[in-house]
């Protein structure tokens, strides 16, 4: 599916920045390998390319032709063989993933930091939008809360004290929605942002989280993991969280636990206000530019220490 404007600001100002060759191969070389042959796998084809564009007014990057409705179909399908299978082939197994220690560990330190925002907000009422068992909100101090999930009619089995929606509509209203590394994944970002606008109450919030991951595509000219179509940085979050219905009421780039590894994120607190959106975003330029350099430098000292 062909995309004439950018997702997030809808300007026609967008131009071709940097592309992926994919090719069929049997056995995967690595981690990012294993997962272009799911891919391929999924969508049925021997070979893709995957183009990024640049949006000149918001600087967005995104992936164009995105996916549509029946490639995701085919992408999110639970019953296709998963990913597990190609980390295989490459030689990685689930305790180098995500039932290593360090993965629990992570797991742990998020749902705590989920918990805290949901108890300083004063959440009685929450959903994690996207979610899939709902393990986001499943932290000891949560067990007072109502917790819903929502996840996209994948069917995921719900964790304990979870209470799964099929089909959510405008009699749903909750004062506390989370919506953490999943609006990257989305070719129609600004919907999903409008339609969690129709059920957040009056005074509710929305914490929003994604990777920050514009440095390496700014740089690479190359597009990220298989599932992720959007590179959001600072003033493009802005831009479509006052487009959609919202106000940014705090934003931060942060290098959080996520998996079996630390990444830049992205976490916003957004607030239901509709407000004038604004043209022009000289201090967000600079912002966005210092979060590159920090974002860069941590992941450097994150090679070091590695090594």
């Amino acid at each position: 599916m062909f995309l004439k404007e950018c997702p997030v600001c809808k300007s026609v100002k967008i131009l071709r920045y940097g592309n992926k060759k994919l090719f069929k191969r049997y056995y995967p070389k690595n981690v990012i390998d294993a997962e272009d042959q799911f891919l391929l796998d999924r969508l049925g084809k021997m070979s893709l390319v995957r183009y990024i564009y640049f949006c000149r007014s918001c600087f967005f990057l995104f992936q164009n032709p995105t996916y549509d409705h029946v490639d995701l179909k085919d992408l999110y399908n639970n019953l296709g063989r998963g990913t597990i299978k190609y980390y295989e082939a490459a030689g990685l197994t689930p305790q180098d993933l995500w039932d290593s220690k360090l993965s629990q560990k992570n797991l742990e330190e998020r749902q705590r930091r989920y918990a805290h925002e949901i108890i300083t907000r004063r959440g009685r009422k929450v959903i994690d939008y996207g979610g899939s068992s709902g393990v986001n909100l499943t932290h000891p101090s949560l067990n007072d809360i109502e917790k819903y999930v929502y996840d996209f009619g994948r069917d995921s089995i719900p964790e304990d004290g979870i209470l799964p929606i099929k089909n959510l509509n405008v009699d749903h209203r909750f004062d506390f929605m989370i919506h953490t590394h999943v609006l990257e994944h989305e070719p129609d970002p600004q919907s999903s942002l409008m339609n969690l606008r129709q059920l957040v109450t009056p005074d509710g919030s929305l914490l929003l989280e994604v990777p920050f991951e514009y440095a390496e595509r700014l740089l690479t000219r190359r597009p990220g993991a298989v599932w992720h179509v959007n590179y959001f940085n600072r003033k493009s979050i802005i831009e479509i969280a006052e487009r959609t219905g919202w106000r940014c009421e705090t934003i931060k780039v942060k290098n959080l636990p996520y998996g079996h590894l630390s990444m830049n994120c992205i976490i916003a607190i957004l607030k239901p206000e509709f407000i004038r959106v604004k043209s022009k975003r000289y201090l967000e330029n600079i912002r966005v530019l210092f979060d590159i350099v920090i974002s860069l430098l941590r992941r450097y000292s994150n090679v070091m220490n590695t090594n």
